[in-house]
Parts: C-alpha cells; structure tokens; sequence
C-alpha cells in the first residue's frame, strides 16, 4: 500500500474545501462550540447548544442540497442560490428552538434526533431523486459507508495517537496539560478531520456509478455469515412466540415491539447489502433470502401492529408509541410493495423512511401533536370523572380520598409525562383560576406552574406513584428554606448524607477518637456512640416523624416543613450532639410507622 505523498494530500484537501465550503464550516463552527462548551466551571448560554444543534443537522442537509445541486449540473450562482435556502431554513430552524434545547421539555431533542436520521436518510438519495439508476444509487451508498468507515477509523487512530503524544510530553517533560484539553481535541477531530475525511472520497461523477460492476467481497461475507444468521435467529424467536400467542390466545407484549423493529432493520440492511448480487447463480442463498424476506415479514408485521394497537388503547399515544405505530404503518407498506409490485426499487425504503421521519418530526400529525393531544384528553376524562374539572376549570378536592387512588396514579403519570415531554402550557388554562392567589407552601410565594408536582398539587393531592397502595401512606419531610448552620458552641461538622439499609453506619475521626452513627431499620432510631461506647446518643426518627405527621396532616405540606422542626440536640456527659434532617422518607401502613432513608448534618461538641 502506498501512503499518498504531500502535494497529492493538499490537492485533495484544496478540492474538497472547493466543493464543500459551506458543510466544512459548518463542521468547523461544530468543531469550536463543542471546545468551548468543554470547558468546566463556564456558563454556557443556550443559544451555542441551539447553534451546535443546528449546524449538525446542516451538514447532512447542505450535503444532500449540494449533491442535488451537482446531479442536476447547476453550477456557479445556481448552485449557491439553493445552498442559500437551504441557509435560510437552518436558520429558521434556528430561531424556532427554545432559548436552550437542553432545558425545556423532551421534545425539542427527540425532534432534533428524528430531523437529524431524516436528513441522513435525505444524503442517501438526493442525487437520485429523479433518476432511475438503481446501480448507481447502490454503489453511491455504497461508497458513503465505505468512506464513514475510513473516517472514523483513522479518526480514532489519530486522536489516540495524539492523545498518547500529550501524555507523554506531561510525563515525560513536565508540562502540565489540562485534563479538558483530551476532549476537546477528539471533538476537533470528530468534527472536522472526521468530515474532511469522509467528503474526500466521494466521487463527483454520479452517472458514471451507474455503469459500476465491483462488489466488495468483505460485504458479501458481512451479509452471509453475520447478518443473515442474526435474522434467521429472529426470525425462529418470532415465529415461536407467535406459535405461544395461539396456543395461550393472548395479545402480544409491548416488548415485542423492539424484536420486531430488530428484525426488520437488520433484516433489510442484509437485503440492501446483497442486493447487486441477488441474483448470480452461484449465490443461490442470498437469492433465497432476498425473495422470501419480505414475505417472512408479513406474520411479524401484524404482531407489531397488535402489540401496539394494546398500548396505544390502555394507555393513549405517548411519543414513543407514535414512533412504533407509524414505523408499523410504514413497514406495511414496504412489505406490500415489495412483495405485490413487480417494478419495485430500493430507492422506496429510504425516500419513504425520509417522509415518516419528517412527518413524525414537524406538522398536526407530528409525534409531539398527537402524543400531546391524546394525552390531554385522558387527562380531562380522569379529571371529569372525578369533578376535578369543570367547564375547563380546574376544581382541587379538599380530601385526597375523594379520588380513588387508581386515578391518581392515573393523572399523576399523565401530568408527569406531559410535563416532561412537552411542557404544561396546554394545561395552563384549567389551572389559570386556581394559580390566581395560590400560595406555595414552602415559601409563601405564588406558585409559577412549572413543576408537574405543583400542578398535580394543585389538584389537592400530590403525586401518586404506581407502587402506592390504598392501605399504606407515604410521606416525605424535607426543610422549606436552606439556613445556615449555627456552629456556635459545636467543635465538629459531619455532612453525612443519606443513611438507610443499605448505608446503616458511618464512621468519623476526630484528632484522638473515633465516633460511630448508626442507623437501625428495625428500630428506626439512630445512635452516635464513642468508639468505647462511653458516651452513647439515641435520635428515635420514628417519634420524630410521627411528630411531625400529627403536627403537618394536611398532605400537601409535608414535603415543606420549616427547618427549626427538623432539628434534634441531645447531650450526654462530655459530647452533645445536634442533628439537622435535610430528609425523612417513609410511609404508614396499618397504623405502623415506618422510615426508609434519612439525609443529615451532624454538629458535634464537647462539654
């Protein structure tokens, strides 16, 4: 093999910076956000992680623009006019974004995901759009995976080799290299080299691919003897609990799902990759393979859609669920096509994959639409059902028990959802009457309905969890405000933290003693002792928390007690001790107490 030379390495490098000006700025604009945002103890604002988000999704989008472009021989101002909307979109995109994707709900990043496998999808065919060439498209995929192979094998090549280089001149010289600076430099490379590699191969002579009859061994090999087998192995797995679902006459699991979607995807990347040499005599099992595939699909096919169709009826569509039903749709068509259509292209998986991606991603029937949608109204039939709303406004119960504790969890888990994943403002006008004058109870201010568990407590009771019983109650004391410790008349602190059964005893020193903490599950109560047990310290968290239990019933204020009610001093002979609870967790079940995990602060004095 021989390396290529210098002048041969820069003409390249010149031609691949011609052709691709816009996607290697947007690699190198990448490349120094993501430096940057590496550095520790710094606040990042929000629009350098929109921007980083923006221009990963410009790479692949202004490469497809860019082959379009190149296919359809527009050149000079042509081409650049198209580059420049394709600007313009990003930058709409860009200012679409919240102030910091990062921190709002769920949806924002997930829909970023789904653009960025919609525009990878995109770069797959947009130079055969309109163009029937079905080798040609073969063999240009092919060459992109070929070359992201080489460019993320040199990649990783060079940045450990530069990475053990640093190494040694910190050792070995004594020059002190920040810790950050090893990230930052495989950002670098993954954003630039990595891309400056991979756009270097790509051949600008689409037609020509067209007219291409080599075929990588190692990819004949790939698909015979690893992915085939891998979907045959699914295959008997699926087919069997098919067979159990009819003997036993049950709906399928939601689990089965992931299986199938498995199956599916490896089974068509197996078919994608043989697809040249399906045919050739002496490839008689890749022949078999690629004809009855599809038609193998069909049985798991159906499951998915039952599997689904369960979920979906239980529970309404969450965005997840949306992704399997329409991947289910989607793969119904494809196995419609390619088993009744004669002139069939493979170019219809990944246009068609495109349209589910960028329709899953954006628009009314978009994941986010119709996952918030449908889980707005469960809310409102729980809500209803229970007179929590009425005439869209929101009406608290006075006693948690009005509401049977199955519906609680119920509304609990929808509000939690839809807080996390796209935010309360569709809520926001049922609560509107209530959050006028509401008062939080920790601080006496009102409350900014930005928490599900606010919003869930303003319905009058808080939030239920699946593992909540109707005979046992929960409780949480937590302080209403941070305080300052007052260390007066105390010689030690101990930030001990949690203690509970797995975390029963801690251990301090002191210049010339040992001092013990232990926690007892059975008893609940906790013991300070020296090592010799000469001085010995009992806190019954039991009497603590039930104190409190009596003294806070309404429900709602538990989890903000005020911090002086939280605090505990006991003194024998030579120490005292006081004990600041930042946490008490446990519940009540049949009229005994428990505690599960306590958070304290130990200030410790002598006498």
């Amino acid at each position: 093999m021989r390396f290529p030379r210098i002048p041969q390495l820069t003409r390249q490098a010149k031609i691949t910076l011609t052709r691709f000006p816009l996607i290697l700025l947007a690699a190198i604009i990448a490349g120094i956000i993501s430096v940057y945002l590496a550095e520790p103890g710094k606040s990042h604002p929000g629009y350098l992680k929109n921007l980083l988000a923006t221009v990963t999704l410009g790479i692949p989008f202004l490469l497809s623009i860019k082959f379009w472009s190149e296919r359809n021989e527009l050149v000079g101002w042509k081409g650049w006019l198209f580059q420049i909307v394709g600007l313009l979109i990003l930058t709409i995109y860009f200012l679409w974004l919240p102030e910091d994707i990062t921190r709002h709900p769920d949806k924002h990043f997930i829909r970023f995901f789904i653009l960025t496998i919609g525009m990878h999808l995109l770069v797959s065919f947009a130079p055969f759009i309109v163009k029937n060439e079905i080798n040609g498209f073969w063999h240009f995929n092919n060459t992109l995976f070929l070359r992201f192979l080489t460019a993320v094998v040199f990649s990783v090549i060079l940045a450990f080799g530069l990475s053990t280089a640093l190494a040694a001149i910190d050792n070995l010289f004594g020059v002190h290299i920040p810790g950050r600076r090893y990230p930052q430099m495989w950002f670098l490379i993954a954003w630039i080299f990595t891309t400056g590699v991979f756009l270097s191969g790509i051949p600008e002579d689409f037609t020509a691919l067209n007219h291409e009859t080599e075929y990588p061994r190692g990819l004949k090999n790939f698909a015979l003897y690893v992915l085939i087998p891998v979907v045959l192995i699914y295959l008997i797995i699926l087919y069997a609990y098919q067979i159990k679902i009819l003997i036993e006459w049950n709906l399928p699991k939601g689990w089965v799902a992931n299986l199938v979607l498995g199956f599916s995807t490896v089974g068509m990347f197996a078919y994608l990759l043989i697809y040249p040499i399906r045919n050739k005599p002496e490839n008689q099992w890749l022949n078999i393979f690629s004809r009855w595939y599809f038609m193998a699909l069909i049985p798991p096919v159906i499951m998915l859609h039952l599997a689904i169709w369960r979920r979906i009826s239980d529970y309404g569509i969450t965005v997840n669920r949306y992704t399997v039903l329409v991947l289910a749709v989607w793969l119904t068509i494809v196995v419609w096509y390619f088993v009744f259509i004669r002139q069939r292209s493979i170019k219809f998986i990944p246009i068609t994959l495109f349209i589910v991606a960028l329709g899953s991603a954006i628009g009314p029937v978009s994941a986010f639409s119709m996952a918030e949608r449908s889980q707005v109204k469960r809310l409102r039939v729980y809500l209803e059902r229970n007179h929590l709303l009425t005439g869209n406004r929101i009406q608290p119960v006075s006693n948690p028990a009005e509401v049977p504790l199955a519906d609680r969890q119920e509304i609990s888990d929808i509000i939690r959802y839809l807080y996390r994943m796209h935010g309360l403002e569709a809520l926001r006008p049922w609560f509107a009457p209530v959050l006028q004058g509401a008062k939080s109870d920790s601080t006496g201010k009102p409350l900014a309905f930005s928490d599900a568990n606010e919003a869930i407590q303003l319905l009058g009771f808080p939030y239920t969890g699946r593992w909540e019983q109707e005979s046992v109650q929960y409780f949480r004391f937590t302080p209403n405000v941070v305080k300052p410790l007052i260390v007066s008349g105390f010689e030690y602190y101990f930030p001990v933290g949690w203690l509970d059964q797995k975390v029963p005893h801690l251990l301090f020193l002191t210049e010339n003693e040992k001092y013990y903490l232990e926690f007892d599950p059975e008893t609940f109560v906790i013991e300070f002792y020296q090592d010799d047990r000469s001085e010995q310290l009992y806190f019954d968290v039991r009497r603590l928390a039930r104190r409190l239990l009596n003294q806070y019933p309404d429900i709602n204020k538990r989890n903000f007690i005020p911090p002086e009610e939280m605090v505990v001093t006991k003194i024998s002979g030579a120490i005292k001790v006081k004990l600041y609870f930042l946490d008490i967790t446990g519940k009540v079940e049949a009229d005994s107490l428990m505690v599960e995990k306590v958070e304290i602060q130990v200030l410790m004095g002598k006498q």
